[in-house]
């Protein structure tokens, strides 16, 4: 650790790509950020980086096109109007009581 001359601490400098960015939130939003992050083990920014690089990734991935030829996007669209009969299974799954209703 490096020493100003005023004798305080300071952090040796690292090379870095981090910027630093500014947000207002809401008290209320803080504290929840808090809980949760305390809950991860993870400080506030870490915490927050990681759920927003997270929803942005969500985001641009529902944006994402998947290019189909014509033969695909007809077996995709034929799929879709005419579902499959339900197996045995799948029948007997929808029979069974819920978990939260048990």
């Amino acid at each position: 650790m490096n020493t100003s001359s005023a004798g305080a601490e300071t952090r040796p400098k690292a090379k870095d790509d981090r910027r630093s960015c500014t947000f207002r939130f809401p008290e209320s939003a803080l504290a929840l950020v808090d809980q949760a992050a305390a809950v991860r083990h993870m400080d506030r920014t870490a915490f927050i980086l990681d759920a927003m690089t997270k929803a942005a990734k969500e985001t641009l991935l529902d944006q994402a096109m998947f290019p189909v030829d014509d033969e695909e996007y007809n077996f995709l669209a034929d799929s879709a109007r005419r579902p499959h009969e339900p197996t045995p299974a799948m029948k007997a799954l929808a029979r069974r009581k819920p978990l939260w209703d048990r």
